[in-house]
Parts: structure tokens; C-alpha cells; sequence
């Protein structure tokens, strides 16, 4: 029970910090503050999430939409935790592979003034909202694969996240398009990549082998995986196309890592 309190206190501190550095006035880091213990307040009955209501939030940076719901109000701290590293990447494109509602692609682009940022987002509703989070992303609505094929990925009821990972909650069957990076980049003609994250619930290795050109002219890579199998085979991959490991971490099922490619750069 001590160490329950104690972790939903250091979760306050954190709603508190993330507050401060983020709003753009004494009421708006209010507002964010509320908004971001609203996670905390419906675990206790407290109150209730509408996914289907945009939340506009005005912060530092501009305005930020997220929907009324865990996730996307949780991601609200992405706006200030650099926890990928992305300040001054330099020249190359950045492509924020599985961008979510557009968060990360926004600081990528707020810290990379100089560089193209293309997001890559298989559900609409998301799309959408990094249109609105990140005027300056190109915004794909499709997902990336080893080949240009369907693929079937568990959506929630309320079409917030596609995977191919089991969730507790109820989730139902979609078939998207899935197409190859080396394709996309080759028809944009991307050219060198400063930075490519990858979070994309269990596909990380379909997106690795689809991405063989592209990755040879990455210089730097942050990726999510999500099962020891998966974190095995990604750092395998990266090594092999000679990427140094600056950072890996793998605990339960959800690994992070940090790789450099110096003959990228």
C-alpha cells in the first residue's frame, strides 16, 4: 500500500512538472494539469472519459488537440519529455513511423526547424489530429510493412490504436494497407534521414526489412518493441546493417532503442 501511494504521488509530481514547463499561462497549466489527473480520477470512479471530444489545449507551442481519452491525454507529456533525444538532429528528413496524434512529430519539428517530417499513421481519426498537431508533417494514412499487401490489426472500439499485440480491452479486426518504406521513400524521394522513430505494436520487424534502403541512409533510430523475441531480432537487424547501439532497455514485454549509424552521416 506505501509503495501504491507512493507511486501515484510521484505520478502528481510528474502531471505537476509536465504542467508548468507545458501551459502558456497560470490557466492554461491548470487546465493541463486537470486534464492529466483526469487518468488518475476515473481509476477511482471520479470521473468518466468521451473519446469522441477534442480537448483544444493551449500550451507553449501553440494549440495541441487530444481526444478525451487515457491515451492521448497521457501523451500530453511527450510535449516536453525529450524522452527520444530529439533536439538538433541537423540535415535529413525525419520520419516518425507509427506518429500516433502527431505529438512527436510536432517537437521533432519544433527542435528541427531545417528539416521534412513525414508521419506515417495507419487509423484516420489519428491521422486527422496530426494534421492538426503538426501543419508542417506529410502525413501518410497507411502503415508500412515488408511488402505492399493487407494486413488485419486489432483496433479498439473507439479507433485510438492498431496492433498486433493482445490488449485487455475489447478490440476488433481491421485490414489495413501496408506498404514498404524503400517505396515511400523512393517516389518522395526522401534522401537521408536525420532521425526515424518506430513504434508500431509488434510490426517492428515487417517495417525493418520493408526499409532496407532507407535505413542505409539513416543516421539515428528510436524504436519501440514490444516482446523479448522482437527486441532480440530489431537489435540483430540494426547491428547487422551497421548501426552502433547507443541505448537499449527491455523490461516485460516493452523494450526501447537508441541506435547511430556513422556512415550515414
Amino acid at each position: 500500500m506505501v509503495g501504491l501511494k507512493s507511486s501515484y504521488v510521484k505520478m502528481l509530481f510528474e502531471y505537476v512538472k509536465t504542467a508548468n514547463q507545458t501551459g502558456r499561462s497560470k490557466r492554461e497549466k491548470l487546465r493541463i494539469f486537470w486534464l492529466l489527473t483526469k487518468n488518475f480520477r476515473t481509476r477511482f470512479g471520479a470521473a468518466s472519459f468521451n473519446p469522441r471530444h477534442v480537448h483544444v489545449v493551449g500550451t507553449k507551442f501553440g494549440n495541441v488537440y487530444v481526444r478525451d481519452n487515457f491515451g492521448d491525454l497521457k501523451s500530453l507529456s511527450s510535449i516536453t519529455n525529450d524522452e527520444y533525444k530529439i533536439r538538433g538532429f541537423g540535415g535529413g528528413a525525419i520520419l516518425d513511423i507509427g506518429a500516433n496524434i502527431g505529438l512527436i512529430s510536432a517537437s521533432a519539428a519544433r527542435h528541427n526547424p531545417k528539416s521534412k517530417v513525414y508521419a506515417f499513421e495507419p487509423l484516420k481519426s489519428n491521422a486527422e489530429l496530426i494534421r492538426r498537431n503538426c501543419p508542417k508533417a506529410k502525413v501518410f494514412n497507411i502503415g508500412l510493412g515488408k511488402k505492399h499487401e493487407k494486413v488485419k490489426l486489432q483496433v479498439d472500439e473507439w479507433g485510438l490504436m492498431a496492433s498486433t499485440v493482445d490488449r485487455k480491452y475489447s478490440t476488433h479486426s481491421v485490414s489495413f494497407d501496408v506498404f514498404p518504406l524503400d517505396y515511400i521513400a523512393s517516389k518522395e524521394k526522401i534522401g537521408k534521414v536525420a532521425w526515424m522513430k518506430i513504434d508500431v505494436e509488434g510490426m517492428e520487424m515487417d517495417v525493418l526489412t520493408g526499409a532496407q534502403n532507407t535505413i542505409a541512409n539513416t543516421r539515428r533510430v528510436s524504436l519501440e518493441t514490444h516482446s523479448p523475441q522482437l527486441h532480440d531480432q530489431v537489435l540483430e537487424f540494426l547491428k547487422k546493417n551497421g548501426f552502433y547501439i547507443e541505448m537499449e532497455k527491455q523490461e516485460g514485454q516493452y523494450g526501447l532503442i537508441f541506435a547511430n549509424n556513422h556512415k550515414a552521416i
